[in-house]
């Protein structure tokens, strides 16, 4: 006979009517995890403690206390989250782009996010908290990840290497014999770009692949669509797509705008220009006339 007893608790010093609506959330949704990913947990005592809760109209913030245990395993950890509104984190591409990257990000913001309100952003720290509390308890119960999870896993790491092989190999060609003088310190200075493009072009890459029941099912995918700040699968993916063609476009302006493609002409130009001006049979007409 299964006994589950799931409570959720709210600390003193947390005002009632901030987290009244997110109270019924992490009741029904820790429930539906036991009941369709751990069907199997007989004794299940459940206790979620509401400890801190903050939120405004740019930003939320949730903490929240597990402890129980399961078929007699005891457990006891603590989940935080902190929501921003879409409009202040996609905007803030600006620092890296400029102003009209900031620009778009927000235009991009609020096309995927119209009204977040700040209710909104702290059921979204509600969700984040829950999908890392999942995954606390998948790894008591000794359940594996998935195959998308695992997939996602890989893109992680991916987007490491492939941004340090993109951002070294300019600076390892400059400093090759074959490379002309000049352009070192352009490829020194294209390093850095190619690094941070590349490594946000992988991972907006990999999200955009994923399948939507990662995002809907698995606690890691339903982690990143909290963090995502947008509020459905096909949304995050438009966004995904606009934020691969904009990291496109400034990495095609950074390399367009140095002197590199210039500077890789100007050697074998001025090559020819001393070859002519200095032969022997300049020399010998101009001298030994």
């Amino acid at each position: 006979m299964h006994s589950h007893t799931i409570k959720v608790t709210v600390a003193f010093d947390v005002p009632a009517w901030m987290v009244r609506d997110i109270e019924p959330f992490i009741q029904e949704d820790l429930s539906a995890y036991f009941s369709k990913c751990a069907p199997d947990a007989a004794d299940v005592a459940l206790t979620a403690e509401i400890a801190r809760a903050s939120r405004d109209d740019s930003q939320g913030f949730l903490q929240v206390h597990f402890s129980g245990h399961v078929d007699g395993r005891n457990f006891s950890f603590q989940t935080s989250s902190v929501q921003k509104s879409a409009t202040r984190t996609l905007g803030g591409l600006g620092a890296v782009g400029g102003a009209a990257g900031g620009l778009v990000g927000a235009l991009i913001a609020r096309a995927a996010t119209p009204r977040t309100t700040s209710s909104d952003l702290l059921d979204r720290c509600a969700a984040e908290c829950c999908a890392t509390a999942q995954i606390e308890l998948n790894a008591l119960l000794g359940k594996g990840k998935s195959s998308a999870a695992l997939r996602w896993e890989r893109i992680r790491k991916l987007r490491w290497v492939i941004a340090g092989v993109g951002a070294v190999l300019p600076v390892a060609w400059a400093l090759t014999p074959f490379a002309p003088p000049e352009v070192v310190f352009d490829c020194l200075y294209l390093g850095p770009f190619l690094f941070v493009g590349l490594f946000l072009l992988v991972h907006v890459l990999g999200l955009a692949i994923l399948p939507g029941d990662f995002y809907r099912n698995d606690a890691y995918g339903r982690k990143v669509m909290a963090r995502s700040g947008v509020k459905g699968v096909a949304t995050l993916r438009l966004v995904c797509v606009l934020f691969c063609a904009i990291i496109l476009g400034m990495l095609w302006v950074i390399y367009s705008t140095s002197m590199l493609p210039r500077k890789l002409d100007a050697p074998r130009t001025k090559q020819r220009r001393v070859s002519s001006v200095y032969s022997p049979s300049v020399l010998g007409s101009k001298y030994f006339s």
